[in-house]
């Protein structure tokens, strides 16, 4: 960010960090294929998003004239660069660490600067946003145990997605495998709502996640809210599905890919996530098909 130059020192940020997370999901493919290990790979993946978002907003600040901005690139753009202090605490503050979710920049200095509450709740004549936290943190720490449970509890039961992969998979009907991959697929999922929703109530508890007042005037707490559960498994379309799961990183997406791609955006997009993900076949299988499937229902609609 420093060195790289006012044309290139973004891009050169992006290709690096993608680069060293290559490197590191090659290994770990290498050594422990197919399985669950934790390792540097998951915090490395956040630790990319902040680093490479934090480069795209310096140079939005410091580089760009503010008329070739959109208004999201000007709220998010960073105008002076962080001392180390301000870097290490936003690349490494402890309640989201391991599995985030991503928060940009400007977003995390004004929780530390306590403005993000402050500001927010100077303006409105409502009530103060931290007056129902401690429930609201409870409630997603239920949510969380709930997933948890299900994550121990319902393989062993119902529905293992482990069976997917042995012999007596293959000797059932076709309408019973359909069921049974719905029903492991809603299980597997469980460890991702578990990981975010117990990550969203620690950063609530931290203070951190306010992002303002609904139209009811009730304190909204959801900047580090990664998934909506009752979207991803209820939605009736494409379109619904993805902006329900893994939120921040599709606002990732959106602001380093698709609002920057000079042509082929959604492919992009989708290319980029899957390279993000790591090397299986079964990324560029998925985010191959999500890319073909968004374009034809776009033209649909």
């Amino acid at each position: 960010m420093v060195f790289g130059g006012k044309s290139f020192s973004h891009a050169l940020v992006f290709v690096f960090s993608m680069g060293y997370l290559s490197v590191c999901h090659i290994y770990r493919q290498i050594y422990d294929y197919g399985g669950y290990t934790l390792d540097i790979t998951g915090p490395l993946m956040i630790q990319t998003q902040k680093l490479t978002s934090l480069a795209f907003a310096l140079h939005d600040g410091r580089y760009k004239d503010e008329k070739e901005l959109s208004h999201d690139q000007k709220s998010q753009a960073v105008k002076k660069l962080p001392d180390l202090l301000e870097y290490l605490s936003y690349m490494f503050y402890f309640h989201g660490i391991m599995v985030g979710p991503l928060t940009f920049f400007n977003d995390y200095v004004a929780f530390i600067e306590e403005k993000d509450v402050t500001n927010k709740s100077e303006q409105s004549s409502m009530k103060h946003p931290t007056a129902d936290l401690n429930k609201l943190v409870v409630k997603k720490l239920l949510v969380a145990t709930a997933c948890c449970l299900g994550m121990m509890l319902l393989p062993g039961l119902f529905f293992n997605p482990e069976k997917l992969n042995s012999p007596d998979f293959y000797s059932w009907s076709f309408a019973y495998k359909v069921l049974f991959i719905l029903g492991a697929m809603t299980i597997a999922k469980q460890k991702y709502y578990f990981a975010w929703k117990l990550a969203d109530a620690v950063n609530n508890a931290a203070g951190f996640g306010f992002s303002g007042y609904d139209q009811h005037g009730s304190p909204q707490w959801d900047l580090t809210d990664n998934v909506d559960i009752w979207g991803v498994e209820m939605s009736t379309s494409l379109k619904v599905n993805i902006d329900s799961w893994n939120k921040k990183t599709l606002l990732w997406l959106r602001r380093l890919v698709y609002d920057r791609a000079p042509m082929q955006k959604t492919l992009s997009v989708f290319t980029c996530s899957a390279f993000w993900h790591g090397f299986y076949p079964g990324y560029y299988v998925t985010f191959g098909t999500g890319a073909l499937m968004t374009v034809v229902a776009r033209q649909v609609s």
